[in-house]
């Protein structure tokens, strides 16, 4: 009998190491540096929890000090708000926070703008869950050529977020072009600063073959602008010297309006 019990507890034993084996929260540490332009980062956990008390950091720095890193993240299961990941604009933590992540919120997407983009992983001593992956990709601009807007209302940048300057050599182009008949489009600007010998040119119309309506610099807010008819094309064009925090455009747009019928005048 008691031989029989002994066996029954080596082979309950057996099953719970095994059990402990298989569920074994992993854990990431260090710094890991990645050069790559574009690529995926996560906690390291695999198919298991992450483990507690973790402290991992990611360092990405591709060739040719990109303008423009971006992280996004694509999955996410985290416990409470005290673990989290946390995305700065620099070589370490020392640099500008540009986003936190916890618990199951994908969050938005984080901007770095200094060539380099740090992020740290913690977790505390108690709690984990299946953890988190995310991806980057970087490029040697802040904008685009060519970006087609047909929402109604909307905002774009220069491709910086505010606090972070623009890049030198930048030929970047916006189309606003509701798709609704009989509109007109009116942009403001929520912040405006040029370095010398950069601009910002509005032209009424599909292309820089239009009208222009104005040439913007300097770093005074330069106020409302309407195009004619449905369509308002934005060019923005920097030099090799010099860089400013850069622009938001907000647009909106209306209904044309339109005579009908007479109108008999007295006077």
């Amino acid at each position: 009998m008691n031989f029989k019990l002994h066996l029954l507890k080596v082979i309950f034993v057996g099953i719970a190491l095994t059990l402990s084996s298989t569920a074994k929260a992993q854990l990431c540490s260090g710094l890991t540096n990645l050069t790559a332009n574009s690529g995926t980062i996560t906690d390291g956990s695999g198919s298991a929890n992450y483990a507690n008390n973790s402290n991992c950091t990611w360092l990405i720095q591709p060739a040719g000090n990109p303008a423009n890193i971006s992280f996004t993240m694509d999955t996410i299961d985290l416990a409470g708000f005290i673990d989290a990941v946390r995305v700065y604009d620099g070589t370490s933590a020392a640099g500008t926070l540009v986003a936190i992540y916890t618990g199951r919120n994908l969050g938005f997407t984080a901007i770095a703008n200094s060539g380099s983009m740090f992020i740290q992983f913690t977790s505390n001593f108690f709690g984990n869950a299946d953890g988190w992956s995310g991806s980057y990709t970087s490029s040697l601009t802040n904008c685009q050529p060519n970006t087609i807007l047909t929402a109604p209302n909307g905002s774009f940048t220069d491709g910086t977020r505010n606090g972070s300057d623009y890049a030198n050599n930048t030929n970047c182009e916006w189309l606003i072009q509701p798709t609704a008949p009989g509109q007109f489009v009116e942009v403001n600007f929520g912040r405006f600063a040029v370095a010398g010998g950069d601009s910002v040119i509005l032209y009424d119309g599909l292309n820089a073959s239009a009208p222009v309506l104005a040439t913007l610099i300097g770093n005074v807010n330069p106020g409302v602008y309407q195009s004619t008819g449905g369509s308002l094309f934005v060019r923005f064009v920097t030099n090799a010297i010099g860089r400013a925090n850069g622009w938001t455009i907000i647009y909106t747009t209306q209904t044309i309006p339109f005579c009908n019928g007479l109108t008999v005048l007295n006077s």
